[in-house]
């Protein structure tokens, strides 16, 4: 098997899937990475293909943005720089699958790797590193300190908050994915935080169980 491993993220969001990719070597599987060139040295040192997708100098600017760490501007430098960098992630994840021996192996964040999936038939599965990322009616998240009550609100509420959430994020990322689903053939689609975000193949909460205790 091919393991396309295709993290999103800082070091923290990267080093899970070098671990990941270890432990898949050692089974006999090949190991390819996709991801920015500020971790070619770790990549390399795993002993793992490296194929590019964005410069340092992109990554510094946003990890080095003062907005990155704000609730709601953070959020938005984000979800725009994933529909920034979607086509291309999504042209090197077609131009390295090899034949039917491939899994891509992505970070949620990696819309590219879905879109390949739906147009190529590609395995996929989703790592989600934090627990924060399912949302769940009984046991939710929370989000922000004005939330830390929000296991003792109705669960129409609960519901009603998180259809204005996908409403926001669809807002700032629908247009952007949609034009590039479009020029594919593919239909819109939307609650990218929510549901699309996940692989319909395979989900995997990568994490240990203390984290979601």
């Amino acid at each position: 098997m091919h393991a396309l491993l295709v993290p999103v993220g800082s070091a923290g969001d990267v080093h899970p899937f070098m671990g990941l990719g270890a432990a898949l070597a050692t089974r006999g599987h090949a190991v390819s990475v996709i991801v920015n060139d500020s971790f070619e040295p770790l990549v390399r040192r795993m002993g793992f293909k490296f194929v590019r997708c964005g410069t340092a100098e992109e990554f510094d600017s946003v990890t080095r943005n003062p907005d990155i760490w704000h609730p709601r501007k953070g959020v938005e430098i984000i979800a725009r720089k994933i529909v920034e960098t979607t086509p291309e992630l999504y042209r090197l994840i077609c131009d390295h699958l090899q034949n039917r021996e491939s899994v891509v192996v992505a970070g949620a964040l990696a819309f590219g790797a879905r879109v390949a999936h739906e147009t190529h038939g590609v395995p996929l599965v989703t790592i989600q590193l934090q627990p924060v990322c399912f949302r769940s009616q009984f046991e939710s998240p929370v989000l922000h300190p004005w939330l830390k009550g929000i296991n003792s609100w109705p669960r129409p509420v609960k519901r009603a908050l998180f259809k204005l959430a996908n409403l926001a994020i669809d807002r700032v990322v629908g247009p952007g994915i949609n034009e590039f689903r479009y020029s594919l053939g593919l239909p819109p689609a939307s609650q990218f935080y929510d549901v699309w975000w996940n692989s319909p193949d395979l989900v995997v909460g990568f994490f240990p169980e203390w984290f979601a205790s």
